[in-house]
């Protein structure tokens, strides 16, 4: 909707996660792990809307640069980690779970997205 307020956007069926990144998933992305080849959805935007483009550089952040505004992106950084000025230029939504932590392990753990070599 934020883009396409008519609904009748072409690009309506792509993931959630492919059109509002996550700023800190360049953080938690093992490169080694994955042999420099992310999940293969995001590799081909950030291949698409960044040639030439260093995976070490941060995919979601190069997409997210690359992007027309205004754009959508979450992350699971607290908010004093954020830009001071952020409120001044963004609209910001904060929500707060102390659960999130441990659901976040469990469901990476299960979709193997992230490589864990941890537990709780």
């Amino acid at each position: 909707m934020l883009h396409n307020p008519n609904l009748d956007n072409p690009v309506a069926d792509e993931s959630l996660w492919l059109r509002s990144h996550e700023i800190s998933m360049d953080m938690h992305m093992d490169i080694e792990h994955f042999k420099g080849k992310l999940w293969h959805p995001i590799m081909e935007k950030f291949e698409k809307m960044c040639p030439g483009g260093r995976v070490e550089d941060g995919v979601c952040l190069q997409i997210l640069e690359a992007s027309p505004g205004p754009r959508v992106m979450k992350c699971h950084y607290p908010f004093s980690l954020l830009p001071p000025d952020m409120l001044q230029s963004a609209k910001v939504r904060f929500s707060l779970s102390y659960l999130c932590i441990k659901s976040k392990y469990h469901i990476f753990n299960i979709v193997q997205v992230h490589f864990s070599s941890g537990h709780f």
